[in-house]
């Protein structure tokens, strides 16, 4: 982060406004993200796609919890080697979507509820939520963290090293071989919850063990971020479209109950989450903020990424 500059803040972001009738996009974001997103990724797409409509349309356009909302603590931030910081780079729109929703349906405010929360998909995120804030999670993207159904997670450092020198992968090969073609994909073929629970059903055990495998490594990380809370959680909270497999909510269930109450939403809550948070910005109840105020010129690291847009 440059000096002086403030972390990316939780909430929802300007990417257009409609100002004595003429609409006025921020151009920076659009070009934070177009020029500088941190990975190649379609939902890089959202923000330049939402100014195009905001100026079509004559209206307001905003980006809600954007990949790169940092709320980490201090020591969330240390990596065991000094050039390397830790920063925060999930799913936040789906994991702030599920701790409001959680929070509803325990009768407290986000901003109170000590939560974990996993958002279990193509990629992963499973953060600790101390009063509504992220203060931890795993990097979801060529990062640390459990294997998922296409990517690789973490690797044990030496292989990984001996890999990048093997002569086999150009550093972009590389990159997509573990963030496409790993996880459940490289044990089995395929990457499809549905197909792998069928060849479970057709008693292929390899199947089963390698979808075991993948749960207790989710299990792993939610232990570590229930320890990051101290142990003072009122509930886990799964969301994401792994959470629409019975064989892997079982699995997981069986490992991390002793938590506290296992929360699963299996319908997907970001694009009502985005919705939500534009009504919240246009009628006054959330201030609105400015990419400007946080990373306004391209010295600024790449804290956009693959941010979600309305």
């Amino acid at each position: 982060m440059p000096q002086g500059k403030r972390k990316l803040a939780s909430g929802v972001y300007e990417v257009a406004r409609l100002e004595e009738g003429v609409v006025v996009v921020d151009e920076t974001l659009v070009r934070a993200v177009t020029e500088q997103a941190e990975f190649a990724h379609p939902s890089n797409l959202g923000i330049p796609l939402a100014a195009e409509m905001a100026r079509a349309l004559q209206v307001s356009a905003f980006t809600v919890e954007p990949v790169g909302v940092d709320e980490f603590a201090p020591e969330a931030e240390v990596s065991g080697y000094a050039p390397v910081r830790r920063r925060s780079t999930g799913h936040v729109l789906s994991i702030k979507a599920a701790a409001r929703r959680a929070g509803q349906d325990l009768g407290r405010s986000p901003a109170e509820a000590n939560l974990v929360v996993a958002h279990l998909g193509g990629g992963v995120t499973i953060a600790a939520l101390r009063r509504g804030a992220i203060v931890d999670a795993n990097t979801a993207l060529l990062g640390d963290g459990p294997f998922t159904p296409q990517r690789a997670g973490a690797l044990p450092t030496r292989d990984l090293i001996a890999l990048c020198y093997s002569g086999r992968f150009s550093r972009e090969a590389l990159e997509a071989e573990l963030s496409s073609r790993a996880g459940l994909y490289s044990y089995l073929g395929t990457h499809d919850l549905g197909e792998i629970e069928n060849q479970i059903s057709a008693g292929k055990e390899e199947a089963g063990f390698v979808l075991e495998a993948m749960c207790y490594q989710f299990a792993k990380q939610i232990g570590a971020m229930a320890c990051v809370l101290r142990g003072e959680i009122e509930a886990v909270v799964v969301t994401g479209g792994l959470a629409r497999s019975r064989a892997a909510m079982e699995k997981l269930r069986s490992r991390v109950s002793h938590l506290g109450p296992l929360l699963v939403y299996p319908e997907s809550l970001e694009m009502s989450a985005m919705a939500a948070g534009a009504g919240r910005a246009l009628s006054g109840e959330e201030p609105v903020l400015r990419w400007a105020d946080f990373a306004p010129d391209a010295s600024a690291e790449k804290e956009v990424g693959d941010a979600e847009a309305i």
